[in-house]
C-alpha cells in the first residue's frame, strides 16, 4: 500500500459544478497532497474532460461510483473506465437502500442483478466494488445485510469499507478490516465526532473526531488495502476545500 491519500470527490461536489470548476478543484486538491480521486456519479460534461482535468492536475482515478444500471451496460462501463484509466468499477449503494420500504426481496434482487453483471466486468479486466453505509448493518433474520452481501455477491467483489459507517453501524472497525482481508482495495477514511452539547454523531474532517486512524491505517496495510480515500459527505464546519486541506495535513502528519 502506498501511504498516499486520495479523495472521494463527493466531499467537494459543491466545487465541481462545471468542467472549469472541476479543473480548478483538482489542481487545488493536488496542491494539498492528494494523489488520486474516486468519482461520485456520472459526469455531465463528459468523461474525457473529467479524465483530462485529473491527469493535468497529476491525479490518478482510483475507482468509480456509478449506478448498477450503468455498470450493467458492459460496453459503456468498459468505455468509461478505459477513459478514466481505472479498474475499480463500483457503486455507492444498492438501489432502494434508502427506501422506507426496504425489504429482503430488494436485497436479493440487487444481488441477482449484480451477480449477472460482475463476471462480465471481470472478463473485461474490471473489479466490481461495493461501498456500504450504516443501513447494511440492519438484520434480516440472524444476518446483517452486509453479511448477506459478503456471502452472496460474486466472490470477486471488493468492498469499499468506510470507517464512519462502520462506527455508526455499531461494529468494530478493525475487526471488520481483518474480517475482509484481501477483499478491501479502497478504504474510505471518514472521521466521527460527537458535537459538544448535542446528541448523536456527525462526519468531520480527519483528525477532528474519535477514530484512531493510525491503527486503522496499520491494519489496512496488513490486509492488502491499496488506496486510502478521504471522504467527508457534508463539510459543515467550513468550506469543503478547507476541510479537504486540513484532512490531508492531518493524514500526512500521522503516517
Amino acid at each position: 500500500m502506498n501511504k498516499e491519500l486520495s479523495i472521494q470527490v463527493f466531499s467537494v461536489r459543491d466545487k465541481m459544478t462545471t468542467a472549469e470548476d472541476t479543473r480548478e478543484t483538482f489542481k487545488a486538491l493536488a496542491s494539498y497532497g492528494y494523489k488520486g480521486i474516486q468519482t461520485a456519479g456520472a459526469c455531465e460534461w463528459g468523461y474525457e474532460k473529467y479524465a483530462s482535468a485529473a491527469k493535468d492536475a497529476g491525479l490518478k482515478v482510483v475507482g468509480t461510483h456509478l449506478s448498477l444500471e450503468t455498470l450493467s451496460n458492459i460496453d459503456d462501463a468498459v468505455r468509461i473506465h478505459k477513459i478514466l484509466d481505472t479498474k475499480y468499477a463500483g457503486i455507492g449503494a444498492m438501489p432502494g437502500l434508502w427506501s422506507a420500504d426496504l425489504s429482503k426481496e430488494t436485497v436479493y434482487d440487487f444481488i441477482k442483478k449484480a451477480n449477472d453483471t460482475i463476471p462480465k466486468l471481470k472478463e473485461n479486466g474490471l473489479t466490481f466494488t461495493y461501498h456500504h453505509h450504516e443501513r447494511e448493518f440492519a438484520k434480516i433474520g440472524n444476518d446483517t445485510i452486509m453479511d448477506i452481501l459478503i456471502n452472496e455477491l460474486d466472490k470477486s467483489t471488493s468492498f469499499v469499507l468506510d470507517t464512519y459507517w462502520l462506527q455508526t453501524g455499531g461494529v468494530n472497525i478493525l475487526e471488520w478490516l481483518k474480517k475482509l482481508k484481501g477483499r478491501v482495495k479502497i478504504l474510505h477514511l471518514k472521521d466521527y465526532v460527537v458535537p459538544f452539547g448535542k446528541g448523536g454523531g456527525m462526519i468531520t474532517k480527519l483528525g477532528s473526531g474519535n477514530i484512531n486512524f493510525k491503527e486503522v491505517i496499520k491494519i489496512a496495510e496488513e490486509i492488502g488495502v491499496e488506496e486510502l480515500c478521504y471522504e467527508q459527505d457534508n463539510a459543515v464546519e467550513t468550506d469543503s476545500l478547507a476541510c479537504a486541506k486540513a484532512s490531508a495535513e492531518y493524514f500526512y502528519s500521522i503516517i
